[in-house]
């Protein structure tokens, strides 16, 4: 949340959610349900090195990093097993 600009639909966000906490703590707190984070964008719509989106998660063992946004029937149930 780093940008006066987004190019994502006003729907893609919750209100005051980062008030309260950040995103790699949520993600951590549900643990241990899977996240999945897959084709990582800033603001600006940039996509972001999967090495940073794994640091900035590290302490959140539940989330898989994915460098595409591919939720195909294969790639969804390929990640299951």
């Amino acid at each position: 949340m780093d940008s006066e600009t987004y190019t994502h639909p006003f729907g893609n966000f919750a209100p005051n959610l980062l008030r309260h906490t950040d995103l790699p703590d949520l993600a951590k707190a549900i643990a241990p349900r899977r996240v999945v984070l897959a084709g990582a964008v800033d603001a600006s719509g940039a996509a972001i090195a999967v090495a940073e989106v794994r640091e900035a998660y590290r302490d959140a063992p539940n989330v898989e990093v994915r460098p595409e946004a591919l939720f195909t029937v294969e790639a969804i149930l390929g990640s299951l097993g």
